[in-house]
């Protein structure tokens, strides 16, 4: 007689490229590996759901690999069913970001002319899915760095500002701005 219900265990990520981390946002396509054990009867069925779009048998009984292609958080429903009936369901939620940080420039415009010498430079930062590291904010103005953390660097509502940055008169000023998401994006 077997009353004891499987074992399901939501061991891996693959390709883990150095993220060890089950709930860690990934920004490139994977499997997530669910193993499947019953000691007594041994297993009878292992079927899993991605986003609801209905149970699929996994062709090997100890183990599911669900490939997860759809960026957003995804939730996959493993279910194991062992010979004497014994059911056991876990739900796992997995992240995927593939999508880099949008940036797009505010203030001045560019291509434009400014007759001042001096001006707040803004770049409007966004990423809908993972969220951005704060840590990675940095503008460089005409080769000169700064970076989130720095007293004339501000980033409040999806803007990032370098306060009152001066330029002599005429001068071209390169601006570059550069983020990254919670994914590596």
């Amino acid at each position: 007689l077997d009353n004891t219900v499987p074992v399901v265990n939501f061991t891996t990520i693959t390709p883990v490229n150095g993220i060890t981390d089950l709930n860690a946002w990934r920004n490139f396509d994977f499997n997530a590996v669910f193993n499947a054990n019953d000691a007594t009867a041994g297993i009878a069925s292992l079927q899993y759901n991605l986003n609801n779009s209905g149970y699929v048998n996994s062709t090997n009984l100890a183990q599911a690999l669900v490939e997860v292609k759809t960026e957003g958080e995804n939730t996959i429903l493993v279910r194991a069913i062992d010979r004497a009936g014994n059911q056991t369901d876990i739900n796992a939620k997995v992240h995927l970001d593939k999508t880099k940080p949008v940036l797009s420039n505010e203030v001045p415009v560019n291509n434009s002319f400014t007759n001042k010498t001096d001006s707040n430079i803004s770049v409007n930062i966004a990423d809908a899915l993972s969220g951005l590291v704060n840590g990675s904010l940095r503008m460089v103005v005409n080769g000169t760095s700064f970076s989130f953390g720095n007293s004339r660097i501000d980033f409040t509502n999806g803007v990032l500002i370098l306060i009152r940055y001066s330029w002599p008169h005429g001068a071209v000023v390169n601006i570059q701005a550069f983020a990254r998401d919670n994914a590596g994006n």
